[in-house]
């Protein structure tokens, strides 16, 4: 359980800037949130967790599928993407990626609940949370939902609806069929009596029968029609009810979330008790890929440091930083013993495994290189201010984030280059089985492949 020295207010972190070069789209995305979340929501308290803490250093794509934002959706895919008309997966994936990297998109994660809940201190708390925005979460919908209404033109058929509904209230009764309707239909919402006798359809759709209708009620033909006239009525009649249903429900939830004032995270709701029960809700992982993902940073600099993608690929100069670089003994391609000569067959393989020993003896001379002109750095500047002189030892100790990618970088080099070393040795090895055995036994040096004595062994 957090502290409340974690909190912070949504006000805060919508006041944030972007470390990034997007500020124009975070900049949409705020005024959005800014415009559709209930009065006094700045003050809201959260907990600042970084994304790699709330949901670690990889997301599981279960869970990314199933996180939701309090933003409208239909106004966020805009802000991203102005005046696309469909959203596929990995553009629909891509946005939720990016909200997540910013602090105030990210505090407003709805769903899924144990996100939630961490975001705000305890699961009553989210449950609060999620009461306070009911009507933005109204407008959270998902992405095959955003593309048929992105291709839907929804506002012309309505504006159709509205325009069939006055023509027949104001029309009269012997222009067109008309017809009762039937009892068993589901009442209207009460709205005001003007309401009911000015824009009611059920009123726009029940005139009195006509004396046309009466004289012709008994013909086949008109049987027909008038049933058919019937079913396409019924069917508008349906959804012009559900129209004004949901115009309805959207006043109820916009009166009541304004009214509304989220109470302080610390407080606890008296059904705390059994809103907690989702901490058994079944959750199963995926095995990670054999290679992760790099940082996107990372990526973006690897890709224009190798060149991948130009067609300068091949044009990276590395002599002068190889000559700054190289150092013999131990750093450089190991020499074969003049005694091995004899079973030596000229190969490209040799030659390039020779190569890939003098490139990897490199990497580790510049590796501790680097190492130590760190450390001396470091220990001049404790010179100049001793009081800083802790902070500075700690950067290099042993479970310091910098000691820890170093060290694996070291170690990696090296046992790669035994690797090569050992692969070498065996291209040079005799036919007879005892002395292969006894050169087995005799280590490299720091000039050759084998040193010109056996190694001692340790008892």
């Amino acid at each position: 359980m957090a502290t409340s020295q974690n909190y912070t207010t949504l006000g805060e972190l919508f006041s944030r800037e972007d470390e990034e070069d997007d500020e124009d789209l975070l900049t949409r995305v705020k005024a959005v949130i800014e415009k559709s979340m209930p009065d006094g929501w700045k003050e809201w308290k959260v907990i600042d967790w970084t994304k790699e803490e709330l949901l670690g250093k990889r997301i599981d794509h279960k869970v990314l599928n199933k996180i939701r934002f309090a933003i409208p959706s239909m106004e966020l895919v805009q802000a991203f993407y102005p005046g696309v008309t469909a959203i596929g997966e990995k553009s629909y994936k891509n946005m939720k990626l990016r909200l997540l990297d910013w602090d105030i998109s990210r505090a407003l994660i709805t769903n899924p609940n144990h996100v939630a809940a961490k975001l705000r201190g305890s699961s009553a708390q989210a449950e609060i949370f999620k009461k306070a925005v009911e009507a933005v979460r109204a407008s959270v919908y998902s992405r095959e939902q955003i593309s048929d209404a992105l291709t839907t033109d929804v506002d012309s058929h309505q504006n159709r609806i509205r325009a069939y509904s006055r023509s027949n209230s104001g029309g009269s009764p012997n222009h067109g069929v008309s017809r009762k309707v039937s009892r068993k239909r589901p009442r209207l919402p009460s709205y005001s009596t003007d309401a009911q006798s000015a824009d009611s359809p059920r009123r726009a759709y029940s005139p009195s029968p006509g004396p046309s209708e009466r004289r012709f009620s008994s013909s086949p033909s008109y049987v027909s029609q008038k049933q058919d006239t019937d079913s396409r009525l019924s069917r508008m009649e349906g959804m012009i009810e559900n129209l004004y249903n949901l115009i309805g429900s959207n006043k109820e939830n916009q009166a009541e979330a304004s009214s509304w004032r989220a109470p302080s995270p610390t407080l606890e709701d008296p059904n705390a008790q059994t809103q907690d029960w989702d901490i058994f809700s079944p959750l199963t992982k995926e095995s990670e890929p054999a290679i992760p993902r790099p940082n996107p940073t990372l990526e973006q600099q690897g890709m224009k440091c190798q060149r991948l993608g130009e067609v300068t690929w091949n044009k990276i100069r590395y002599n002068e930083a190889m000559k700054k670089l190289q150092a013999s003994p131990v750093f450089h391609c190991l020499r074969v013993n003049g005694t091995m000569y004899q079973n030596n067959n000229p190969s490209q393989v040799k030659d390039l495994l020779g190569k890939c020993d003098a490139a990897f003896g490199t990497i580790t001379h510049g590796l501790l290189m680097q190492r130590l002109k760190l450390q001396d750095a470091l220990k001049k500047v404790a010179e100049q201010h001793p009081e800083a002189t802790k902070s500075l030892r700690e950067m290099l100790a042993s479970d310091s984030e910098f000691r820890s990618i170093s060290d694996d970088l070291l170690q990696y080099t090296c046992g790669k280059r035994a690797e090569v070393i050992e692969t070498r040795r065996k291209f040079y090895e005799p036919r007879n089985p005892v002395y292969r055995s006894i050169l087995n036994e005799i280590p490299p040096s720091a000039t050759h492949l084998n040193s010109r004595r056996p190694s001692k062994r340790t008892e």
